[in-house]
């Protein structure tokens, strides 16, 4: 993903949050996160 400059840490993690959960109702695989997040959203 690729923050053009709008977007906000709370925005990006939502957007993960949302492809996670289509690659799972889709395929039934669950996405890891590979980064680690800091602070709170």
């Amino acid at each position: 993903m690729v923050n053009l400059g709008k977007a906000t840490a709370k925005n990006v993690r939502e957007l993960i949050a949302i492809a996670q959960e289509k690659v799972q109702q889709r395929f039934g695989h669950h996405l890891e996160v590979e980064i680690g997040f800091i602070g709170e959203f």
